[in-house]
């Protein structure tokens, strides 16, 4: 087993000979049973030289844990200490290292080197006390620490000439192995110009040995004389100034004809003058070969850089493009031109239904005829990319054709894919732009729309009001009431239509599933289509099969279905016209047509004709105008419905026909009969009166809905506030309250839940019943917390409200009373 190596400062303190002696002279002199020479850093103690007469048990080499020394403490503060008697100096008895290490006497003096670099210490220590603190001692110690400190600084002296021989001699292997093994020829004049040093190469290329070529001139080697000639004159340019003096040359020798690279400098001796002239010449021929290509990648790298310049305005260009066209254009002229072509294309697809496709050429001045006159020529085969979106689907393509020189390279296509992935971005942002403008005008014509839809009911009401309070006959009163009648129940079902787009746009709609049949629906909305179809002088015609057909439905969101659909045909359908319903099975799905003679729809609009807001030209149309959401409305339900809608049309003038697609449940079509309409409490059922009271804010609205109830022989109280409707509910006792939410002071929730809260059974129990224009999901969920039984949505219908006060009057405790009651 090899031995562990010798610590370096181990090493060095043994082989100073004074050690052992300077060591057993402190122990004799002092009586001290430990002496030891010690290396002390920052981070360990270790013992370099020892003499033990005690048994200490340190070794050279053997280690100490440096917080626990004192000599640690010497390196910091740098000077000497001396305890005579540990327990009777004050700076140490209570110390922890001469407790640890049971010493009771102690002397170290630290060693230096010539720099004044702390080395470590030269100590001492005994179990017993000893008299240390006089001079003598003191002395001798700090004598022997001056020794070794001198001696250490004398090996290294010895060791650093050595290292310098060493190094001297290596330099000059490594200088003589350069020499003779560079590439370069390196070589040396003496002052008469002839050749006294020449390395391998310098002899290889020549083609001449040492003795051959050395003590000769150039000329004298072969050189061409205007070569010889003009060495000589750099050679005296060197001697004169003592400037080095740089040249290149061409040279025909053993290595062919080639170009060197070569510099003569002075060697100045030790007197100061120049006393031989030194040169290394390099071969340049690759350099030169290499320079001349690096010149042409330059160039090709700056013709690079100025295209993605071009490549990036192009782009910024592009991305601040709003129109499909624009980008086209630009992408086409630029591509053209950059990659350096007379002809681009791009053609860019429709990017939704009824939208248009693009397609956009960049010609140079070979294609003039063809530029002027806006046409495309034929071209041959070139480059062409697509344009692909943000989704990786394909906007378009872009082509470039016949190339100015040369065929289409790798950087063209880098250079095309980079503009087409730019231009294929803007086309995306400005399609965006498009849609959001097109929604723009929709919604503005909307607006429009809507304010004259709301306009048109309004007008026959205020003059139907006018006339009445003129007390009209009997005859005229009762037309005007069922003139009046109808606008408002126009102006519900636009209300109504618009709550039911939000609601089902923003998915809150919940349907009421269950197996019916979809002849039901069907006959329902021809029902109350029928008076508006015939008012109009249109003929309605449907057909239904005998047996039922059976889906999975909502039957009150799917007769609304159809009945949008039939609504539909009668506004575009003039009178005269004809109406046709036809339901029947194809295959597993369920197929409703509705056909219509009436003014059709132009292929533009065709495509977009389920989306928000769309209508055709009010010219073509009927007054009835709409809001142009009926025929969205069914598009979202039959999803709903896990079914589909579509529309056909030969165009304007030619009809259209709307089919509904439902898929028909497992069993197909069964015999049996349809599902039967919910139960009904009939009017006038009742059997006694009920004390009502009405809280409103709104005076009209109190007095008219009070009316209402007194002729349907109920007695009512009212209030137009939540303040008043409390104590007033005290004494009336009511069975119901019909309470608007919107109240100002104290809200319609907060007297939900003081009338809940009441002490009076009957107050506390009675039926509330929440009057409200909010109709959200959110708005029941809140009104139900606060204690109503039921949420109504204004306009309450009169049949509506009859129902309801007839459920009010079914026992409290009837399940089918509760049921009834949350339908309701």
């Amino acid at each position: 087993m090899p031995s562990d190596p010798v610590h370096p400062d181990v090493a060095a303190i043994g082989s100073i000979e004074a050690v052992p002696h300077i060591l057993q002279v402190v122990t004799l002199s002092t009586g001290m049973g430990f002496a030891a020479v010690a290396r002390v850093t920052d981070r360990q103690w270790i013992c370099c030289a020892a003499r033990d007469n005690i048994g200490f048990g340190l070794v050279p080499g053997g280690e100490l844990e440096l917080l626990t020394t004192l000599c640690h403490e010497i390196r910091q503060c740098g000077d000497a200490v001396v305890i005579d008697d540990v327990r009777e100096d004050p700076l140490y008895r209570d110390h922890h290292t001469p407790a640890k290490y049971g010493f009771r006497s102690y002397i170290s003096m630290p060693i230096r080197r010539r720099d004044g670099s702390f080395f470590g210490t030269l100590c001492a220590i005994d179990p017993a006390p000893a008299r240390l603190k006089n001079e003598a001692t003191i002395g001798m110690f700090r004598l022997f620490a001056e020794m070794i400190g001198a001696q250490l600084d004398a090996q290294d002296r010895t060791a650093d000439l050595a290292r310098v021989r060493e190094e001297s001699d290596r330099r000059k292997r490594i200088y003589e192995t350069i020499l003779a093994n560079t590439p370069d020829l390196a070589y040396v004049f003496d002052l008469d110009h002839r050749f006294v040093y020449a390395n391998e190469v310098l002899l290889r290329m020549w083609g001449r040995t040492w003795d051959d070529a050395i003590g000769k001139t150039c000329l004298e080697l072969g050189y061409e004389p205007w070569h010889a000639e003009m060495h000589d004159r750099e050679i005296e340019h060197v001697k004169a100034t003592r400037e080095s003096v740089r040249g290149q040359v061409p040279f025909e020798g053993a290595f062919g004809r080639r170009i060197y690279d070569y510099i003569f400098v002075p060697v100045i001796g030790a007197d100061g003058t120049v006393e031989a002239v030194a040169g290394t010449t390099r071969d340049v021929t690759d350099f030169k070969l290499y320079e001349e290509r690096l010149g042409e990648h330059l160039e090709r790298e700056q013709l690079r850089a100025s295209v993605m310049t071009r490549v990036a305005s192009a782009s910024r260009r592009m991305n601040a493009m709003l129109s499909v066209d624009s980008v086209a254009t630009l992408l086409t002229e630029e591509a053209r031109q950059v990659i350096g072509t007379h002809a681009a294309v791009a053609s860019i697809a429709a990017a939704g239904e009824g939208a248009p496709a693009v397609t956009t050429a960049s010609l140079s001045d070979k294609y003039a005829d063809r530029r002027d006159a806006g046409t495309v020529p034929h071209l041959p085969a070139g480059l062409a990319l697509p344009l692909m979106g943000s989704g990786g689907e394909t906007l378009g393509t872009v082509r470039l054709s016949d190339k100015y020189e040369g065929g289409f390279t790798e950087a063209d296509e880098a250079v095309l894919a980079q503009l087409a992935a730019v231009a294929a971005a803007s086309i995306e942002t400005a399609q965006l732009y498009e849609r959001l403008r097109e929604q723009d005008r929709r919604k503005d014509e909307f607006l429009a729309v809507l304010a004259h839809e709301l306009r048109n009911p309004l007008a026959p009401l205020r003059t139907g009001l006018s006339l009445l309070n003129r007390r009209p006959a009997q005859a005229m009163a009762d037309r005007t009431m069922q003139i009046m009648e109808r606008q408002l129940a126009h102006m519900v079902r636009l209300v109504d239509d618009l709550m039911d787009l939000a609601r089902i746009t923003t998915g809150k709609v919940q349907l009421r599933l269950e197996r019916m049949d979809l002849r039901a629906a069907a006959e329902a909305a021809v029902e109350s289509c029928r008076p508006a179809v015939e008012a109009a002088g249109q003929e309605l015609a449907f057909a239904l099969p005998p047996e039922p057909v059976w889906v999975r439905g909502d039957p009150v969101r799917l007769s609304q279905v159809v009945g949008n659909l039939l609504g539909n045909a009668s506004k575009y359908t003039p009178a005269g016209g004809r109406i046709a319903l036809e339901l029947r099975t194809q295959g597993a799905a369920a197929q409703l047509t509705v056909t219509d003679t009436g003014a059709g729809i132009a292929p533009d609009i065709l495509p977009r004709i389920f989306e928000m807001f769309v209508q055709e030209d009010r010219s073509r149309t009927q007054s009835q105008g709409g809001l142009g959401i009926g025929l969205a409305l069914v598009r979202q339900l039959a999803e709903r419905h896990d079914g589909a809608v579509s529309a056909a049309s030969r165009g304007a003038g030619h009809g259209s026909t709307f089919t509904l697609t439902l898929p028909l449940l497992a069993q197909g079509i069964v015999a049996g009969a349809a599902v039967a309409p919910r139960d009904r409490v009939a009017a006038g059922a009742r059997r006694a009166p009920l004390r009502v009271l009405v809280v409103d804010d709104n005076p009209d609205a109190v007095d008219t809905l009070s009316g209402l109830l007194k002729t349907l022989g109920h007695e009512v109280r009212s209030a137009l506030s939540g303040e008043d409707a409390l104590p007033l509910a005290g004494e009336f006792r009511p069975h119901c309250v019909l309470l608007d939410i919107g109240l100002p002071g104290m809200s319609g929730y907060d007297v939900a839940r003081r009338l809940r809260a009441a002490d009076d059974p009957q107050v506390a129990t009675c039926k509330l019943v929440a009057l409200t224009g909010w109709g959200a999901a959110a708005d029941r969920r809140r009104a139900a917390h606060a204690g109503f039984d039921l949420h109504l949505t204004k306009p309450v219908d009169v049949v509506q409200l009859e129902e309801v006060l007839g459920q009010l009057e079914a026992p409290a405790d009837s399940p089918a009373a509760a049921a009834q009651l949350h339908q309701a």
